[in-house]
């Protein structure tokens, strides 16, 4: 049998918990959503039934209607906070929601393991990405879901560029690709020791 869960948890717990610099925020309307578009479809591969999911291809890739209501209801309910900063929203918890969810964080980590396990993963993997990095993520995982976007082509270019700026260095400095993948992989395991 199938394992359902709601929209709405999995968006409260994407902003409870803290990603890989200890930040809880989410930076972007469009980072929030690729970000549970993400976790949703990793619960599906772990048979998860995902209630009020209607992600759909669109102009700039997933799209939900019901993330944006959602975001808006619970923001009108006072349980997430929305500032701006130079123009760019910026979400999180109400410190009266973050309280009342940290009290029920145990029972939830005993009932739905795999579901903390997958949102946890996807907020410290992919929250302090930028947006433009965390959307080339989606588009090569998920092709299927940019067939109607308008900037899946620049979006694929600006990481080819990034990644010929990187070799550009790496050519330019002497160091070598292995050498900066071994220092990632120490910084990684010294940041999973904290």
């Amino acid at each position: 049998m199938k394992k359902r869960i709601s929209l709405d948890p999995l968006l409260l717990l994407l902003l409870y918990f803290k990603d890989s610099k200890g930040r809880t925020e989410i930076r972007g309307r469009t980072k929030l959503e690729k970000l549970l578009f993400l976790v949703i479809k990793e619960l599906e591969k772990r048979g998860y039934i995902i209630e009020d999911s209607d992600f759909i291809p669109y102009t700039y890739g997933p799209f939900s209607t019901r993330v944006f209501g959602l975001i808006d209801s619970l923001s009108n309910d006072g349980e997430i906070n929305i500032r701006k900063e130079n123009d760019m929203e910026i979400f999180d918890l109400s410190e009266e929601r973050r309280k009342e969810l940290g009290g029920k964080i145990p029972r939830i980590k005993a009932m739905y393991p795999d579901v903390v396990e997958v949102i946890q993963e996807v907020k410290r993997r992919f929250n302090e990405l930028s947006t433009d990095f965390v959307t080339a993520y989606v588009y090569f995982k998920y092709p299927e879901f940019t067939n109607k976007s308008v900037i899946r082509d620049k979006i694929i270019e600006t990481i080819i560029e990034k990644i010929e700026r990187f070799r550009e260095f790496v050519e330019k400095t002497g160091i070598s690709e292995e050498d900066l993948l071994l220092e990632l992989k120490l910084i990684r395991r010294r940041r999973k020791g904290q």
